[in-house]
């Protein structure tokens, strides 16, 4: 299992450099970060997960970052952009950079181990988790991903606990598909 903050450091930062800067700059640090967080995996990661919801999120979404007071006619859309505009105040980077590094001090293995304990010996787990910084979902899975959002709410142990029952589901899906 891989734990990363990568996604939510990247938005942290950008939105940092975008508040700093008065708004996107290309030749900034707003457009030197925005072009690291869209290269990064992690990030991409992310977006990728939206595609099946929101079409082409991955070019609106560097569109919205681009200008974040511009409204968005598409709903989803809208909500990205009226969140992370609110999200440029000091207050609120202060509070989302103590809330990743808490998140990634979490002992996410445990939670796993915890799920193993109650699976056949020898399943198998293969989940990675990215911690975001997404004012949409606090949480959502996909095959082999948990994505969990410092934007809404502090991830805390209980929280994370629960996560225990999900890698449940992901080590019986696993026998399940051995043994069909």
């Amino acid at each position: 299992m891989k734990v990363t903050g990568q996604a939510a450091r990247l938005l942290v930062d950008y939105l940092k450099a975008y508040a700093a800067e008065g708004g996107f700059k290309a030749e900034g640090e707003s457009g030197k970060i925005l072009k690291m967080a869209f290269d990064d995996e992690a990030f991409r990661t992310w977006v990728n997960a939206y595609i099946e919801l929101i079409p082409r999120f991955g070019k609106n979404l560097r569109e919205i970052l681009m200008n974040l007071s511009l409204p968005r006619e598409d709903k989803y859309e809208s909500m990205f952009q009226r969140d992370l505009h609110s999200a440029t105040s000091v207050d609120k980077l202060a509070t989302f950079e103590s809330r990743l590094t808490r998140a990634l001090a979490l002992p996410f293995e445990e939670y796993l181990n915890s799920a193993l304990t109650y699976l056949p010996e020898g399943t198998e787990i293969n989940v990675n988790i990215y911690i975001t910084l997404d004012p949409f979902n606090t949480g959502m899975m996909r095959p082999g991903k948990v994505f969990l959002s410092v934007f809404m709410m502090e991830i805390t142990p209980e929280i994370c606990k629960n996560l225990a029952h999900e890698f449940h589901h992901a080590g019986a899906i696993y026998w399940l598909e051995k043994n069909p």
